[in-house]
């Protein structure tokens, strides 16, 4: 997990992605064994992509 938010009634884990295209389901599976692991209820899976060919913000920070 990336970040693991705690509130009041539990924890959500977050993973972050950032995919050329459709994200696959190993991802999916791997965030949800992740949750687990770090004692989440649950866990939000967000990722981001560029339709247009150009490099998105993020590659210039140089994040995984």
């Amino acid at each position: 997990m990336d970040l693991i938010i705690e509130i009041s009634d539990g924890r959500i884990g977050v993973q972050c992605k950032r995919c050329p295209g459709k994200i696959s389901v190993s991802v999916v599976q791997e965030a949800y064994a992740e949750k687990d692991m770090h004692d989440c209820g649950e866990f939000l899976l967000y990722y981001s992509r560029r339709e247009d060919g150009r490099k998105d913000k993020c590659s210039s920070l140089g994040s995984r």
